[in-house]
């Protein structure tokens, strides 16, 4: 098929999308009167002119940008990425329902067109004889480029990912098949429920706290370092009782003597409550050493991910794929188990797709001129360049997402 010749046209109050039909196409005349005289809701609104002996077809875009556009400014949502792909299923339903051939939709990023909001799509039917015979391939490639774009921080996100791309990738991939994986998938969670206080939850609260409270102490008594204060506290009491009472001044002071008990029965609680501290705080201390050094090992302080020390990883960020350990200067990565130093079980990553690389402590990676490209921070990499890398940077092959983590020189 002949390269499309689409242009813009921008008058200030709409904007169109023409594109003029060269002679080798032919116009299937009732595909547009189903268009014009149907209301479509997925299908772009569509009039033919005829300007300089040459016929146009226009589309209405106004306040609509590309997918390609809205993509470069925003991560998708699970629910983005739900809606999105429902509407493009529901416009291949609707040429089938408008007796039209879905294989003549334009399956292009920067050809389907959505809302400034992202909730409504407009995608662009061609009425014309030998567009494309078969669009599946560039349909799988579009499912592709949304799946990379959702935000994989999102909870809940890595099933839905993985169970799209196995199936999308398969050869048996039928779109209006894909529409049931698509619906187990929406959303369907429920507000949450207000929360409602009253007296008597108070209350219960305060109650709960007061027995949770004397439970630990008595707990703390029968602790080795409880017994032995207790101990301490009644050989004290004992003898300064007796004393008193030999010096005949403990009935005339009865009353000072009660108070002293109850005073240090005060200290008796706080002894036992700071030795019991001090002791935890010591474990505590001992445990953090622990997980942070294990057999030589380092933990990565910013988000607690053991790190060989000597090596770079790309710590997987939706958790499909396991971590990858970069112990090689230089450090194939791809679907070719003969041939890669790491392999991904993906159907969209190529078979040998990327390349990372280590000089003096800087690493960098390289694409190998996959099928689905190699991106860093969401920036496309040039096949056969070698893009320098920082700690932190977010790699992404294919649909697949990591997060570069190195030890700072």
């Amino acid at each position: 098929m002949n390269k499309l010749d689409f242009e813009h046209k921008n008058d200030m109050t709409r904007v169109q999308l023409i594109l003029k039909v060269e002679k080798t196409y032919e116009i299937v005349e009732y595909q547009i009167k189903m268009l014009i005289n149907n209301k479509s809701v997925y299908l772009t609104p569509i009039i033919i002119k005829e300007e300089d002996g040459m016929k146009t077809l226009q589309y209405e875009i106004t306040n609509k940008m590309s997918i390609e556009k809205y993509m470069s400014k925003n991560l998708l949502s699970k629910q983005d990425f739900l809606n999105i792909m429902s509407q493009i299923i529901k416009s291949f339903k609707e040429c089938k329902e408008l007796l039209l051939d879905y294989h003549n939709l334009l399956l292009d990023m920067d050809k389907i067109y959505i809302s400034q909001d992202g909730k409504e799509l407009s995608m662009i039917y061609l009425p014309l004889n030998d567009t494309y015979k078969n669009n599946k391939e560039m349909l799988v490639n579009i499912i592709n480029r949304l799946v990379s774009n959702i935000n994989k921080s999102e909870n809940d996100v890595a099933e839905m990912i993985s169970k799209v791309v196995m199936y999308v990738n398969n050869d048996s991939f039928n779109i209006f098949e894909f529409e049931q994986i698509i619906k187990v998938f929406e959303d369907k969670t429920e507000p949450p429920k207000s929360l409602v206080y009253n007296e008597k939850v108070v209350n219960e609260e305060i109650e709960t706290f007061e027995v949770s409270t004397n439970y630990n102490f008595i707990e703390k008594l029968k602790t080795a370092q409880g017994v032995t204060v207790q101990i301490i506290f009644i050989v004290a009491m004992s003898v300064a009782g007796m004393w008193l009472m030999q010096k005949g001044i403990l009935l005339e002071n009865i009353d000072k003597f009660i108070g002293g008990i109850v005073i240090a029965l005060v200290l008796n609680y706080l002894l036992v409550d700071k030795i019991q501290i001090d002791k935890e705080k010591n474990v505590s201390n001992i445990n953090e050493e622990i997980e942070y050094t294990v057999d030589g090992t380092n933990m990565c302080e910013e988000d607690k991910t053991i790190v060989l020390e000597s090596f770079a990883c790309l710590k997987s960020i939706d958790g499909v794929c396991q971590d990858i350990i970069i112990n090689k200067p230089r450090f194939v990565i791809g679907k070719n188990k003969e041939e890669v130093d790491f392999y991904i079980d993906n159907a969209t990553i190529s078979r040998e797709h990327a390349e990372m690389v280590e000089t003096n402590g800087v690493y960098g990676i390289r694409d190998l001129n996959s099928s689905n490209g190699t991106y860093v921070n969401d920036e496309e990499i040039i096949s056969g360049q070698t893009r320098k890398l920082a700690n932190g940077d977010t790699i992404t092959l294919s649909n697949q997402s990591f997060k570069f983590v190195c030890k700072e020189a």
